[in-house]
């Protein structure tokens, strides 16, 4: 704190000394609650991740080949998600099985070029420990696509339901 000596020789302090103290009050107020504020966060962050994390993640690999219509064509590997060749204009049609040993939530997320092409009959649902669920892969190859090879994946994601800490 700065302090003047009056004429008389007695310490006086100056009025801007001590609105200063007041600001850096507030200031370190201000810091203490957004400290508060960030540890909550990521509190709550670990929180949100220890009741809802990803128990497994799997990757199937698809493919289709787009041929001209009025040839007709399949496949019947089990290793992958193959639609074999499908003609412009035509659709095709697989199956795959989703199991979990435990409860879980599933997310399947198609990527790749022949999502445009591609749609499933289930998206997210919830699977019993144990439980098992058929999931329909439709293809629909419209008129005007170039011919070629289109691949992709289907990632399925196997979420722990929140609340559950088996």
């Amino acid at each position: 704190m700065n302090k003047q000596i009056d004429n008389k020789g007695k310490n006086k302090e100056k009025k801007s000394d001590l609105k200063v103290s007041d600001n850096g009050r507030k200031r370190l107020r201000l810091v203490l609650i957004l400290v508060a504020v960030l540890l909550l966060g990521i509190f709550g962050t670990i929180m949100i991740y220890y009741n809802y994390y990803i128990l497994d993640y799997k990757v199937v690999d698809t493919y289709v080949k787009v041929i001209s219509p009025g040839v007709g064509g399949f496949n019947t590997d089990k290793d992958a998600l193959r639609f074999g060749s499908v003609p412009v204009g035509s659709s095709g049609e697989r199956y795959f099985i989703v199991h979990t040993n435990e409860d879980a939530v599933v997310k399947i997320v198609p990527s790749g070029d022949m999502v445009r092409f591609f749609s499933l009959s289930d998206y997210n649902f919830f699977l019993a420990k144990d439980d098992t669920k058929q999931i329909v892969a439709d293809i629909n190859i419209p008129e005007g696509t170039a011919l070629g090879n289109y691949s992709g994946e289907i990632n399925i994601y196997f979420f722990r339901p929140l609340g559950r800490h088996s």
